[in-house]
């Protein structure tokens, strides 16, 4: 009798697992909650408060100042959350993910400023290259998100952050130089938005899903 309960138990602990993962696979079982929301939210924050900040300080280094700052608390703070709380991997990824892109649009800014300032000193052929060399790095993390996002619904989200190398790509190189870094900061800020978006419609479409069940 106990053999016959344990191979029951077991079975339907495999049952168990093979739901959980194929609910997870239609979106209805999500690794995160709205306490992810409330971390995208802080990025959208932070980035707005770096974009003002760079508006109004006329300093070059100010406008990286704001980003560096934020770059190395978010670091900080996911370290300490990782040691005193059991973050899933999926959720370490996006934190991870977010800043990335942060620190790739804050270089392609840097990279067309340069090219835009220096270009007369450095020659055409060294400015296109600065100009190819951003654009490049660029396109490559943009293929990058698409395809995560590409591999299961849970990174959807990479849409989002893929959004703000695209409005990079296109905004960056047509801007004002001296508004380079601001447009960086808002773009970056409109690019969490869209992740908060897209998360929010997830977990609201599981929620009703998981309400009919």
């Amino acid at each position: 009798m106990s053999d016959e309960q344990s191979i029951s138990n077991g079975q339907l602990g495999r049952i168990q697992g093979d739901l959980a993962i194929m609910r997870r696979a239609m979106g209805l079982q999500l690794y995160f909650g709205n306490g992810i929301l409330v971390f995208s939210m802080l990025l959208f924050v932070a980035a707005l408060t770096a974009a003002f900040l760079s508006l109004i300080f006329e300093s070059s280094w100010l406008h990286i100042v704001p980003f560096a700052v934020f770059m190395a608390l978010s670091l900080i703070g996911l370290f300490f959350q990782s040691r005193f709380a059991d973050l899933s991997h999926e959720i370490k990824l996006q934190a991870i993910l977010s800043i990335t892109v942060y620190f790739a649009v804050i270089c392609a800014a840097c990279g067309y400023v340069l090219a835009a300032f220096c270009g007369p000193s450095i020659g055409t052929t060294r400015t296109v290259a600065l100009y190819v060399a951003s654009l490049s790095y660029i396109l490559t993390l943009m293929f990058i998100l698409v395809l995560n996002a590409l591999k299961t619904r849970e990174r959807y989200y990479c849409l989002g952050l893929a959004f703000s190398l695209i409005l990079a790509g296109l905004l960056v190189p047509i801007c004002d130089p001296h508004f380079s870094f601001p447009l960086a900061h808002c773009i970056m800020a409109v690019g969490y938005l869209s992740v908060v978006l897209i998360q929010r419609i997830q977990l609201r479409e599981a929620s009703l899903q998981n309400a009919t069940d």
